[in-house]
């Protein structure tokens, strides 16, 4: 191919490369007017928590998925303070939703959550295991979500595999 013709296909694609980037940008100019979280900030942490003690679980692999945008979920271990932190590219997607290896963690919360909610005030999520003890307490920071669940032990494990 010649530099004349290529010159006529940039020229020709032009005008809707402009119209997609001008487009993208409005939208995610109107999105920022109406109070929703901007370009500066999509961090999400995923606060891991015993659901009877409330302590931190470090160590717990967190998946956070968003179906239709991407084709394989993101995957974060936890920290020593129970917290992956995930950076979602783009403008955030309606909702997310978070899964656990069933061999590692049982989840006591939902698994699908708002993330404009999660982005703007914090969410923690609802600890439905069974206990005898008082549940633990949580504030969230914007930006957080906090879930609960158990370890799974090796004896589970163990009993799982038996036929």
């Amino acid at each position: 191919m010649d530099n004349e013709s290529v010159m006529k296909q940039f020229y020709l694609l032009l005008p809707f490369a402009l119209t997609i980037g001008i487009n993208t940008h409005v939208k995610q100019s109107e999105a920022v007017q109406q109070g929703k979280p901007g370009t500066e900030d999509r961090s999400i942490s995923v606060k891991v928590l015993d659901a009877e003690t409330g302590q931190p679980e470090k160590g717990i692999w967190v998946s956070l998925d968003d179906k239709p945008r991407l084709k394989q979920p993101l995957s974060a271990k936890t920290s020593s303070h129970g917290i992956a932190g995930f950076h979602i590219l783009g403008l955030p997607p309606e909702r997310i939703g978070l899964s656990f290896s069933p061999i590692e963690f049982g989840s006591c919360s939902e698994v699908e959550f708002v993330t404009d909610q999660i982005l703007m005030t914090g969410v923690v999520a609802g600890n439905t295991c069974k206990s005898n003890k008082p549940k633990p307490s949580v504030t969230p920071e914007a930006g957080q979500l906090v879930v609960f669940g158990k370890r799974v032990t090796l004896w589970q494990r163990v009993l799982r595999e038996l036929p």
